[in-house]
């Protein structure tokens, strides 16, 4: 019971350490893990799994999001007639928009428009004519932008107040942006002014300052139009402090500041100052582009290097960013480009490369109201034209350009700006007092509930203390007898690693006692399967050779020199048949009968040294004649069984056998220094030194043991020269007599 209250005490903690941690974005992360494990066998649910996966790599990667595009794709024909394809289309549009695809984007966002009921689905509905006029915006076409970003105005506006919450909000406040950049693109201030405040009202009330920047960045390009730079820089500033805020997001905005910054320090004289400003725009313009605006960034760059008569290096920047506005058709950056290139050849007097450049500027720019460039393209050729001495022309370009100048930069402009500005703070300041004696009714209420608030939580204070003691005292209970648990499960096991080495130990000792006894036991019957085969096969042999000689005796009578011969070779045979009788007799024999008992035993130490596992020693002193041959087999078994024990048990790594005597008895020591034993816990029952003790009793010997725990063990045999076997050993032994005779 008490374990279980602990595991659910443990669980409840970890949960509370888990959770509280959570962020918006670690939501995403496990929706996004989520939809990547789950493989659905349903079609349908798969298609809406893989349209759901391209939107989140959308503004990451491009690649991926063509992946599950293309697998939607092959699922599409699978689906009912009646499924709603809108947000797979929507994906799409989003897909080719990134890619600058934006004739294939405006047909996949039209698409999606067919599956979208306008009337119940308002909100997608104004989402996706944002979309489209986002591409009509990209592509110059600033009537269509500006129909599309309104009529998502006015569904916006259509959404039941009741249901209209911050996020639709916030879309119509994108949308006033969008109006907005349109209107300034077309050299229409006054609008864009109106619009971009109504943007910022909104935004402030929902207090989303990130969202503010794009329209703090054009309310800044304004004044920089009206080459108010001290202005332009200020509001620069503002949206770039926003920025640094989100260190990560809206890099594509910051770039634009940067970019804008570049151009009032450099038209300031700060040309250094403004080429830092562009190197930092273009690093982030290369991770996020558009290509367009990078190619914004060479003009700039080209700028400077104008300003400081380098035309050359100008010149390569100004054809940079033309080459990337053909490639992306983009006509209003393709008049800046025009323009640029030709005020820069009117600089070098190269007239007639101006003219044409500068032609093309106008012409585009006038065709899509680009007011800015053709009011610049216009003074140019003006200029061009008086150097050339066509005062005609020249004037009529001239008259042209001080219209347009009169229209866009007027007094009125600025005071326009300046009466928004003005009346943008006074609402602001409205709405924080109106606030603040709100959040003071507020705080009135709040003082009263907060006695109670706080004592409740000294309550709670005190209880999750309590419990956090008693969790720390519960953690370091466990803390000790996992220990405690640890110890001992290590010490249990270097134990049984103990025992199991001992284990492996004796096991090693008697598989090499056992192949000890064997190599012996082997080379005893290899000696007699030998003198058996030289007996009864090569002796029978020579014995039948014999024979047949004594056949040929009388023969040889008549001729005494093949008699003599044959006498000689007769005497050779017999002493042959001889020898091999002698040889089968020895090796029958083995080295114990035919050498003694000290040979045996040393040919015994040859093989266990040669082990390498202990070492023996056989010493031999004063013995001068030999036991009978069954005596010394019967001492021979006693010692082998005697250094079999040694082996098994002493751990030792050295033992000594030692022979000594007189004429009456043959004293046998065998020592060693190893763990020893006690001598009265001895198991006399064993069978080892059951059959040591019979051995020596039958030779009528005497044992004495003599050993010391950690010091060793020294045994001495006693045996008289002189033993009385048995009857039934007699009868044994002639019986051995008789097998080997011949």
């Amino acid at each position: 019971m008490f374990i279980a209250s602990l595991k659910n005490l443990l669980s409840i903690f970890l949960l509370m350490w888990i959770i509280l941690p959570l962020n918006v974005q670690g939501a995403k992360n496990a929706k996004l893990d989520s939809l990547l494990k789950v493989h659905p066998v349903d079609t349908l649910e798969r298609f809406n799994n893989y349209v759901t996966l391209s939107y989140y790599y959308n503004n990451s990667n491009l690649e991926i999001q063509k992946v599950y595009l293309d697998s939607s794709k092959l699922l599409i024909n699978s689906l009912p007639d009646t499924f709603s394809f809108d947000r797979y289309y929507t994906s799409l549009g989003h897909y080719f928009y990134r890619k600058e695809n934006f004739d294939s984007a405006l047909l996949m966002y039209r698409s999606s428009l067919d599956y979208i009921d306008t009337v119940q689905n308002k909100y997608f509905t104004g989402k996706t004519y944002i979309n489209i006029g986002r591409v009509f915006s990209r592509v110059d076409s600033y009537d269509s932008a500006i129909y599309y970003y309104m009529g998502a105005v006015a569904f916006f506006d259509a959404i039941d107040t009741t249901k209209r919450s911050a996020k639709v909000e916030v879309l119509k406040a994108n949308s006033f942006t969008n109006i907005g950049s349109v209107y300034l693109n077309m050299g229409n201030y006054d609008e864009s002014i109106k619009y971009y405040y109504n943007a910022i009202r909104i935004y402030d009330k929902y207090n989303n300052s990130l969202r503010s920047t794009p329209v703090l960045v054009n309310i800044g390009n304004i004044y920089l139009y009206h080459k108010e730079y001290d202005k332009a820089l200020i509001e620069y500033d503002k949206a770039y402090q926003i920025l640094l805020i989100h260190s990560n997001r809206k890099l594509s905005t910051r770039a634009s500041v940067l970019t804008n910054m570049g151009v009032c320090y450099k038209a300031q004289g700060l040309v250094d100052t403004a080429m830092v400003c562009y190197e930092k725009a273009l690093l982030l313009r290369e991770k996020t582009g558009p290509m367009n605006s990078i190619a914004g960034l060479y003009d700039n760059i080209g700028n400077i290097y104008k300003s400081q008569g380098d035309y050359k290096s100008a010149l390569e920047y100004y054809q940079q960013a033309l080459t990337i506005r053909k490639r992306v058709n983009a006509p209003r950056w393709l008049a800046s480009s025009y323009a640029s290139i030709g005020l820069l050849y009117a600089e070098e007097k190269k007239s007639r490369k101006a003219i044409g450049f500068l032609k093309r500027a106008v012409t585009i720019a006038d065709t899509i109201s680009l007011v800015e460039v053709s009011l610049e393209c216009k003074k140019g050729l003006s200029q061009i034209y008086s150097d050339l001495g066509d005062y005609k022309t020249a004037l009529a370009y001239y008259v042209e350009y001080r219209e347009l100048n009169d229209s866009i930069h007027s007094l009125k402009l600025e005071e326009k700006l300046n009466e928004y500005k003005q009346k943008y703070e006074s609402e602001k300041k409205d709405r924080m007092i109106g606030h603040l004696e709100e959040l003071q009714k507020i705080g009135d209420l709040k003082a009263e509930k907060q006695k109670e608030v706080n004592k409740k939580q000294g309550q709670v204070v005190k209880a999750l203390s309590v419990a956090a003691i008693f969790l720390v005292f519960i953690l370091f209970i466990l803390y000790r007898y996992f220990k405690m648990k640890r110890t001992a499960d290590r010490e249990l096991f270097e134990k049984n690693e103990q025992i199991n080495h001992q284990k492996t130990l004796k096991l090693m000792k008697d598989l090499e006692m056992s192949s000890i006894k064997s190599f012996v036991d082997g080379q005893e019957k290899e000696r007699s399967r030998i003198a058996g085969d030289l007996h009864d096969r090569l002796g029978s042999l020579l014995s039948t050779v014999r024979l047949h000689f004594n056949s040929l005796e009388e023969v040889l009578d008549e001729n005494p020199n093949a008699k003599q011969g044959y006498e000689y070779a007769m005497q050779l045979l017999d002493k042959s048949v001889a020898e091999v009788r002698a040889v089968s007799h020895n090796l029958s024999k083995g080295v114990l009968t035919q050498f003694g008992l000290i040979a045996a035993v040393e040919n015994m130490r040859d093989a266990i040294n040669s082990a390498g596992k202990i070492q023996m020693e056989v010493i031999s002193m004063d013995v001068v004649s030999r036991l009978d041959s069954e005596v010394e087999i019967h001492l021979f078994r006693v010692i082998q069984e005697l250094i079999t024990n040694v082996m098994r048990h002493s751990q030792a790594d050295e033992v000594v056998v030692q022979f000594s005597g007189n004429d009456k008895l043959l004293s046998v020591t065998v020592e060693d220094h190893g763990v020893g034993f006690d001598v009265k816990n001895i198991k006399s029952d064993g069978i080892g030194m059951t059959n040591i003790k019979k051995r020596i009793d039958d030779i009528n010997g005497s044992m004495t043991i003599d050993s010391i725990i950690d010091q060793g063990t020294t045994i001495v045999i006693d045996v008289p020269y002189k033993v009385q076997p048995k009857a039934e050993d007699s009868n044994d032994e002639q019986a051995e007599e008789d097998k080997s005779s011949d």
